[in-house]
């Protein structure tokens, strides 16, 4: 037998990031008190706002920043992947990636010049393209901003996630490799911009600047929810969340569980494998059928 945990946080408290520092936050306090000890630890209690991560930035870089454009309604379209639906079932689906199949993808990544987030986010819009019937797939993909922060700058636990606008046409008979070189190509180009803290600096000066009642209405204008996403929620440190002497078998972190017509894939990494999940309210039919794409997506990525 084993002990299961499960830890829940409200994403307008923190990103994927932050969980993962509260967590080993939990995970600290915990061994400290099992050691009968006089503990003490450091807690993140540093700003929480988006302000910080403008602070090393000119007022020229600012202004470059605010009318660059960040894509926030590049997903117009709706790209449904169609499921029913049902508000009084919610699930999780899960599939491992195992030590040995991550490798693998690991090095194939490696070897055509792109990242292993590269090589998942290419399996899954293949994925998509073909259960969809859709060509262009358009998906937004969370990047962490805590890279812009001034250096050994202390932040609180907080949301500093924005997003990379991903876009690729995908032809019917396109080889995997093709996808990834066009993919990865974009994810570099976007990398290597700020253009990605726009959005963030225009809700930041919304919530200065505005009534609550005008920023409720101004903010499902000029901000899109996506349809259709993805998140890496990253690696989780072995180390860093242990309780006592009690290692962790595994772990898996997800996101929200969606309504329907919201459809969204998440992965997370531990001990060198990964597991990508998806969350729901619907049927069993639903379950069965995401069961089956995430089968997809693994398929498409291990092929290679």
């Amino acid at each position: 037998s084993a002990d299961t945990l499960c830890a829940m946080i409200n994403h307008m408290v923190c990103d994927g990031t932050g969980f993962k520092e509260y967590l080993y936050l939990l995970a600290g306090l915990y061994t400290q008190c099992a050691g009968n000890t006089d503990y003490s630890t450091e807690l993140a209690c540093g700003p929480r706002d988006a302000r910080q991560l403008f602070s090393r930035f000119s007022l020229t870089e600012r202004l470059r920043i605010f009318f660059s454009d960040s894509g926030l309604s590049a997903q117009k379209d709706l790209m449904p992947y169609a499921l029913q639906g049902d508000k009084a079932n919610p699930f999780f689906v899960t599939l491992p990636v195992s030590r040995e199949e991550l490798t693998g993808a690991h090095t194939f990544a490696k070897a055509h010049g792109a990242t292993l987030n590269d090589l998942f986010l290419t399996a899954y819009m293949r994925a998509l393209s073909r259960v969809t019937g859709t060509g262009a797939v358009i998906i937004p993909c969370p990047v962490d901003l805590r890279k812009y922060l001034p250096q050994q700058h202390k932040h609180g636990i907080c949301n500093l996630t924005g997003n990379l606008i991903c876009s690729v046409k995908i032809a019917e008979s396109e080889p995997f490799e093709q996808t990834l070189l066009n993919l990865s190509r974009q994810m570099k180009r976007q990398k290597a911009s700020t253009d990605c803290l726009k959005p963030v600096m225009t809700l930041e000066l919304a919530c200065r600047l505005l009534p609550f009642r005008l920023l409720r209405r101004a903010f499902f204008k000029a901000f899109t929810i996506p349809v259709v996403s993805y998140t890496n929620l990253g690696i989780v440190d072995s180390e860093q969340l242990r309780f006592g002497d009690t290692g962790i078998d595994e772990v898996c972190l997800t996101g929200a569980v969606k309504y329907v017509p919201y459809f969204q894939i998440a992965l997370s990494s531990f001990n060198g494998g990964s597991t990508l999940s998806c969350n729901l309210y619907g049927t069993r039919k639903d379950r069965a059928d995401i069961a089956h794409f995430l089968a997809e997506v693994k398929q498409e990525l291990l092929l290679h």
